[in-house]
């Protein structure tokens, strides 16, 4: 590789180069016949000399150019040894650099892949702790879907029941309330019937000596144990009085809070024999 001259240093190469050109040049003509006069010899040989002198520069020029090359390669060695002293210093520097960064970063990321082995540790105990969580989930919504099927169960089995206790008890309801009513109404007609009866039969007992029973407005039947008289009735005693009273559904009288004359004398007029009772509200009935 050709090298540059360093600058204020002549170009030794470049003239020796130009002169060596010229003398190839008239060397050309050495052996022309033009050159055999004696004064172009003397001229040629002069031009022998020179280029004599010229190959002597060269040649010295040469030298000159290679101590120079030496001295500038010597030059650029101790220039290429010092740049890669300085180099390898920086590139130690640099590999020291790099060694503890390498230290630093091998020590964090064997942190961090502890960090790492921890957290999948605990991720892998979340993870069976949720699968053991998911089993009981499983479990208690098992258990939770049992309960309520029984519970709906035990619902529909109590409604059911419930259902048909009150289907039993208003069917109950309905034949008592029934029953009632149509011993209320049997009742009422009897009652109905029975004053019907003893209104026809108190007149008659009225014109004879002989009293005709009255009948029960609770049976529609005689009242048992009648008296047939005026001194039979008024032997009777007080419960016997009560009792017939009570029998032909009095409505006027309280047997409970009267004497046993009142409770006679109202007995007289409802079978008959004594035309006016002792009491205001009956002889207000009697003149309607």
């Amino acid at each position: 590789m050709s090298r540059a001259p360093s600058p204020g240093m002549p170009n030794d190469i470049g003239m020796a180069d130009h002169f060596r050109a010229i003398a190839d040049r008239f060397q050309l003509f050495e052996n022309s016949p033009a050159f055999t006069d004696p004064n172009i010899t003397t001229k040629l040989n002069k031009l022998d000399d020179v280029t004599d002198a010229i190959n002597n520069l060269q040649e010295t020029f040469a030298q000159s150019l290679r101590q120079v090359v030496r001295d500038e390669m010597k030059s650029v060695k101790d220039d290429l040894k010092s740049v890669k002293e300085e180099l390898t210093s920086k590139i130690d520097t640099v590999k020291d650099d790099l060694k503890s960064v390498k230290e630093e970063l091998t020590s964090k990321i064997d942190t961090v892949k502890d960090d790492l082995k921890s957290v999948k540790e605990e991720l892998k105990s979340v993870k069976e702790e949720l699968k053991s969580v998911k089993e009981e989930l499983k479990s208690t919504k098992g258990d939770l879907t049992t309960k309520i099927d029984t519970v709906k169960e035990d619902l529909t089995t109590k409604i059911d029941t419930v259902k048909d206790d009150l289907t039993t008890k208003i069917d109950t309801v309905k034949e008592d309330l029934t029953t009632k009513i149509d011993a209320l109404e049997t009742s009422l007609k009897i009652n109905i019937a029975t004053r019907d009866i003893n209104s026809i039969v108190r007149p008659k007992n009225a014109l004879n000596d002989k009293i005709a029973p009255l009948y029960s407005v609770s049976t529609g039947a005689p009242i048992q144990n009648f008296p047939n008289t005026r001194h039979q009735v008024e032997s009777l005693s007080h419960p016997q009085t009560v009792r017939i009273l009570g029998e032909l559904g009095d409505l006027l009288y309280d047997p409970r809070s009267g004497t046993t004359d009142a409770a006679k004398a109202r007995l007289l007029v409802l079978v008959g024999i004594q035309a006016h009772s002792p009491f205001p509200a009956n002889n207000a009935v009697a003149n309607m």
